[in-house]
């Protein structure tokens, strides 16, 4: 199993994690 490469940004008050693997579109959580 691969780890998709995960991204966590923090603006303001809101933390988006954004999760996307290899062919695959970043999804927001």
């Amino acid at each position: 199993m691969r780890h998709p490469e995960c991204t966590v940004t923090v603006s303001a008050a809101t933390i988006t994690a954004t999760c996307f693997d290899i062919g695959t579109p970043p999804l927001p959580l």
